[in-house]
């Protein structure tokens, strides 16, 4: 059962979310340069199924509950005496997970009945498990402990790989086509137009993913033109964590998610940061491919300033 003390905290957390339904929406980019489409893993054939003999995609049934499932585990671990209430669907393919809505439950230790609350889709809960780190309706992200930090590390490098992972295409990775060159008015060196924008948004954006799952870090940037962000490539770009049981800062150099101007298309260090708080079990590599998460943890613990026994 919850606790009293979590109800409010609870409450609050729902709040925040003002009752929105955050639909996710997955997004496709076109990269210039090299005649080659993005790759995107091959979609199974539509079946019948052996069942309910309704046309469905396989794996589909486990790609539904694993989003919602993943946030719920996040839920769970906050202390909330929380499960899905799951619709009536095949057993085989899951045929009415899609049309039927999902449910949680949650359990008062003062209240006889659990409260359910309906969801529109699996980023509900994903909302929720992110505000559950916020002490309060003001959006103040609860830090996450060094320990706490180090013993999900653990549970990851102890955990096994997935066995889906995406082979890719056979497609060569795409060249990215560079920017208008201009002289800087400032520093008077030759930059490429909007270059400055692209690095730092390379760090801010899996950055900002890292800060709303409790971890208080910070970019420290090299010396560099503020006109044009001349040294950034050359300089060293670091990030500095802070946690409230260590009591010195940790600062680390992650990989830079660019080369001699062109940018990697597979994910960032930083990124895969961000991916290990969500809960993730893999990240992605260029053409489609993707690596298990657990293949990482020693970079992982490296990059958040870890240290535990093997």
């Amino acid at each position: 059962m919850i606790k009293n003390e979590r109800r409010e905290f609870l409450k609050a957390a729902l709040a925040a979310m003002g009752g929105a339904a955050g639909a996710g929406v997955l997004g496709c980019r076109w990269m210039p340069g090299a005649m080659c489409y993005m790759p995107a893993p091959p979609k199974p054939k539509p079946t019948p199924c052996p069942d309910c003999e309704r046309t469905v995609i396989v794996g589909e049934k486990d790609e539904i509950l694993n989003g919602y499932q993943v946030p719920l585990k996040r839920i769970r671990d906050q202390g909330i005496d929380a499960r899905l209430s799951i619709p009536g669907h095949c057993p085989t393919c899951g045929f009415g997970l899609k049309e039927e809505k999902f449910q949680l439950e949650i359990n008062y230790a003062d209240r006889p009945e659990p409260t359910r609350i309906e969801l529109d889709s699996a980023s509900d809960l994903e909302n929720l498990s992110l505000n559950l780190q916020r002490q309060d309706g003001t959006g103040k992200v609860r830090v996450l402990k060094r320990a706490e930090l180090a013993d999900r590390l653990k549970k990851l490098a102890a955990s096994k790989a997935p066995k889906d992972l995406s082979p890719g295409a056979m497609c060569y990775s795409p060249a990215f086509s560079r920017d208008e060159k201009s002289t800087c008015p400032e520093c008077q060196h030759e930059m490429q137009v909007g270059e400055m924008d692209k690095i730092l948004k390379a760090y801010n954006i899996p950055l900002k993913r890292i800060q709303d799952h409790g971890v208080d870090a910070m970019l420290i940037l090299p010396e560099h033109c503020p006109a044009c962000g001349f040294g950034l490539e050359t300089g060293k770009i670091l990030v500095e964590i802070r946690y409230p049981d260590h009591p010195v800062p940790i600062r680390v150099e992650p990989e830079k998610p660019f080369s001699s101007g062109s940018f990697i298309s597979r994910a960032s260090e930083l990124e895969i940061m961000a991916l290990f708080l969500q809960g993730r079990d893999r990240y992605p590599l260029e053409q489609g491919r993707e690596q298990a998460l657990k293949d990482k943890v020693d970079r992982l613990r490296e990059l958040f300033g870890i240290e535990y026994p093997q």
